[in-house]
Parts: C-alpha cells; sequence; structure tokens
C-alpha cells in the first residue's frame, strides 16, 4: 500500500470507532459512580412500584428486591440510568466490533497500487471514471463568492470535508460528491440587483447547463416560511422554473429528508440518461 491512506471511508471509520471508545469509557466511568444493583418494576392494581434489585448477602449467588420508596426519586433516577447506560454499552461494543471487522478486511481502490501489481504493465493509463470535460474541470476552477454570514452555523461535514449547515443539506452534498456531480455551495446569484446564495449550484453533467437545488427546513417557522416563499417567488419570476432549472426540496415534519428521495432526485434531475438506467 502507498501512502494515499487517506482515503475517506477508511477515515471515517476510524473517527467513528474512536468516538465509540470515548463513548465507552464515558459510560464505564460513569456506570462506576452509581449505585450497585438494578432496577425493576411491577405493576400492582394498575400503579407502578419500583424496586432495588441487590445481591443477597445470606446468598450471594441469589438476588433480592427491595422497593423503592416515593421519597427516593435520586435512587430510582440512578437506576435507570445505569440500566441505559448498560444497554448502550453493548450495541456500542457490538457496534466497535463490527467495524474493527470491517477495517481489518476493507481495501481502498487506488489506481496506482493495482497499475504495480500487474503481471503486465498497461501501455495506457488506467481510469476507473470517466474523464470529465474541459467545460466542468474550467468551471470547477473559477472562482465564485461564497455566503460568509453565520460561519459557526456550518457544523456538519461531508466525506469530501465540506462544512455544510445541516444535516439534511449534508446529505444532498454527500450524495453529489459519490456521484461526481460538480457542485458549488452558497455561491452568490445576483436577481435585480440583490443576492442570493441558493444551496447548490449545480453544473448538470447531461447537458452543461446551471442548475439550482434549494433545501428548506424549518417550515414550521412563520418568518422563515414567509422569506422561504418571498425567495420562491423571486426565483420563478426571473427564469427559475421548478424540476428544469430549480430544485426545491423540504424537511419532513420531524426535520429530516429521506435519503432515498435524495437519490431518486439526483437520478431523474440531474445524471445523465445513461447513468440513471443502470441504477
Amino acid at each position: 500500500m502507498n501512502n494515499q491512506n487517506d482515503d475517506h471511508v477508511m477515515q471515517r471509520c476510524k473517527a467513528e470507532m474512536e468516538q465509540i471508545k470515548l463513548l465507552i469509557e464515558k459510560f464505564q466511568n460513569e456506570m462506576a459512580r452509581l449505585p450497585q444493583g438494578g432496577v425493576s418494576q411491577k405493576v400492582i392494581h394498575g400503579r407502578r412500584y419500583l424496586y432495588h434489585v441487590i445481591r443477597n448477602e445470606s446468598a450471594p449467588k441469589k438476588y433480592k428486591q427491595v422497593r423503592i420508596k416515593d421519597d427516593s426519586l435520586d435512587l430510582s433516577a440512578k437506576l435507570i440510568r445505569k440500566q441505559m447506560l448498560k444497554r448502550s454499552l453493548k450495541i456500542l461494543r457490538k457496534n466497535l466490533k463490527a467495524f474493527e471487522v470491517f477495517v481489518k478486511a476493507y481495501q481502498p481502490l487506488f489506481m496506482s497500487d493495482i497499475s504495480a501489481g500487474l503481471t503486465v504493465k498497461a501501455s495506457m493509463p488506467i481510469v476507473v471514471f470517466e474523464e470529465k470535460s474541459d467545460k466542468i474541470s474550467n468551471w470547477e476552477a473559477e472562482d465564485f463568492v461564497s455566503c460568509s454570514m453565520l460561519p459557526e452555523s456550518k457544523k456538519h461535514t461531508t466525506f469530501d470535508g465540506l462544512l455544510v449547515r445541516s444535516k439534511s443539506e449534508a446529505l444532498i452534498a454527500g450524495a453529489l460528491e459519490t456521484h461526481h456531480i460538480p457542485f458549488r455551495y452558497e455561491a452568490r446569484m445576483v436577481i435585480d440587483g440583490k443576492e442570493f446564495y441558493p444551496d447548490f449550484t449545480i453544473l448538470r453533467p447531461t447537458d452543461g447547463e446551471t442548475i439550482y437545488w434549494e433545501h428548506f427546513g424549518m417550515m414550521n417557522d412563520e418568518d422563515y416560511a414567509c422569506s422561504t416563499k418571498r425567495k420562491n417567488s423571486i426565483y420563478i419570476e426571473n427564469g427559475l422554473l421548478p424540476w428544469n432549472n430549480y430544485i426545491v426540496t423540504f424537511d419532513s415534519t420531524d426535520g429530516s429528508i429521506d435519503a432515498f428521495t435524495i437519490h431518486n432526485i439526483i437520478n431523474a434531475h440531474i445524471l445523465p440518461k445513461k447513468l440513471s438506467q443502470t441504477e
């Protein structure tokens, strides 16, 4: 293996493993400070009673249940917390083991490694992905002005290291990155002398046309919803037509967007036909 071990899949896995290890250590330390024993409950005549489950001193291999009085809420809270931590640790350890197995078996795809291992040297360079057109290469090399407002709100990172403002935007950006679709995040667009910063400005591979993708969350916020309606009206009045050169998506009521929906939108409206037909 060469020095290309910065493969983003391996990086992400190792970062996740470190996070899991930190959580395991944190939860173990917290459990050590919590009361001995566990907690159980019984429902008697429709009323719930909590019991402290502790070892029986006269018979160490057996347990006894002592009812937790109503004025001992602190004890019951700690015991319930301990049960939650115990179950969380079981899942974390299982996930850590799964990551360790994956990392051990995973092999990044580096063309230089494959080329070096060939018994017969290739006379032409080996290319896995289609070469970019001059238009795409030039477009990606162009400078653009990005939104500088509230940089501290960009807390979510994509595989390629792009910082975005929400998990939904991270899903969209990650999907575009995975499909090698050229895009700019929050690039300035001027309409009637006013500046706008659509979430994604995309150079569509099918025809080289520029399309825009806005994702809206917080639609239950009245001010945000009104601002969204005004922006969409301005876009449409100036030739940005939904599902033609303008993609619009929204968070669901629980504040998320379905990754499968994003995939279908990209297949239908952005990817070349020959690629979308093979998905």
